[in-house]
């Protein structure tokens, strides 16, 4: 008897209130008669939500959740996250939690950034922190190679930049900084890049970001800079003024933001004389800091950066008035602005932009961040 194909039936036939008892003991039967046919995606969550429901009737039901785990982790995976979004708190789901932590590939499901976004991963690994108060540790030591050796198991590419943000919004202290604390010297720039705001956040130390201000790659050394961000030291502000005039629109960026968070006067003076800079890519971070700061006195200015030449600027004046709510859906009538169709709930709903890049290539399209289709100034607000 096809056990799984008896279950799918009672289930298509009447999903919402198929007999439990009946989908248990075909559950049960998985952990019998060991493997068989791999059932569907829905079915795998089918089972794991009718084991949860009965967990406390039944003895064999911890052994089926383990066994569904094992033998199909790829469905396992998505359907016990959305069982612990909540977290874990009752005795069946932290039995869920801990078959999901078994799985040999879970820092890798974990930190897939193309499964799962950055916030709901960080929502998951809170609630597995509760279950495994270590797994942060686990997590951080999948980051340590070194040398540029990739052992098996090390999460390398979007896999180790997903771990740091996971790692950033988790951890607290410098517990990790003995795993962590030579990462920003690996050779993938973009991991060292964020690894140097990750531990440059928990030194919180003037004399290490000095350090990093002497490194080549921009991107690094603007993120020193962003971790300085909410420190209000004497020796971090003047940091921040010194960076402020950088080279790199990345770093004087960031170190404008800082200073406005330090409470620090005429940054907005100084972001306006960087938004009339002659270099496109200066002209757009300065859009970027508006965009963070916020304030309504910029509304004026990136009224005509959104007329820029350059598109890589027009786009970031749109966002940054979108974000200070001056810009809707409409007529235009501060310059026919054209850049393609998006939904405005979309765009305010899109995760956070990049600063831009440091260079473009002679002749190459800028990459459109955002389009809108019509737009206009409110000039009610």
């Amino acid at each position: 008897m096809n056990y799984i194909a008896n279950l799918t039936g009672v289930l298509q036939k009447n999903p919402r209130s198929a007999d439990r008892r009946i989908v248990s003991a075909e559950l049960l039967t998985i952990v019998e008669s060991g493997p068989g046919s791999s059932p569907r995606p829905c079915w795998v969550a089918t089972y794991l939500e009718q084991a949860i429901s009965e967990f406390p009737e039944d003895a064999k039901i911890s052994g089926a959740i383990r066994k569904l785990a094992a033998e199909y982790p790829e469905d396992f995976f998505p359907a016990a996250a959305k069982l612990l979004k909540d977290g874990a708190t009752s005795p069946a789901l932290r039995m869920v939690a801990g078959a999901m932590l078994r799985d040999k590939s879970f820092f890798v499901r974990l930190t897939n950034p193309a499964r799962r976004s950055c916030d709901s991963a960080v929502r998951l690994f809170r609630t597995l922190l509760s279950v495994d108060p270590t797994l942060d540790f686990r997590l951080a030591r999948l980051l340590s190679a070194r040398n540029g050796s990739s052992p098996e198991g090390v999460l390398t590419g979007g896999h180790a930049v997903r771990a740091l943000d996971i790692l950033d919004k988790t951890s607290t202290g410098q517990r990790l900084l003995s795993v962590l604390g030579r990462l920003h010297h690996c050779d993938d720039g973009r991991l060292s890049a964020k690894a140097a705001l990750v531990v440059g956040k928990h030194r919180d130390n003037p004399d290490w970001t000095a350090k990093q201000l002497l490194r080549d790659d921009p991107r690094l050394r603007a993120n020193a800079i962003e971790a300085f961000w909410g420190s209000r030291s004497e020796e971090a502000v003047r940091i921040l003024e010194g960076c402020a005039e950088s080279a790199s629109h990345r770093v004087a960026g960031n170190a404008l933001v800082g200073l406005h968070l330090a409470g620090c006067p005429g940054v907005a003076e100084k972001v306006l004389a960087m938004s009339r800079s002659g270099e496109p890519g200066r002209r757009a971070a300065a859009a970027w800091v508006m965009r963070r700061i916020g304030s309504p006195g910029f509304v004026a200015r990136l009224a005509e950066l959104m007329r820029d030449e350059s598109p890589g600027v027009r786009s970031m004046a749109i966002r940054a008035m979108v974000e200070i709510g001056r810009v809707e859906i409409g007529r235009v009538d501060i310059g026919r602005v054209e850049t393609g169709r998006v939904d405005i709930g979309r765009v305010q709903a899109a995760p956070e932009p990049e600063m831009p890049a440091e260079t473009v290539a002679e002749g190459k399209p800028v990459r459109r961040v955002w389009d809108f289709s019509i737009l206009k100034l409110d000039q009610t607000r």
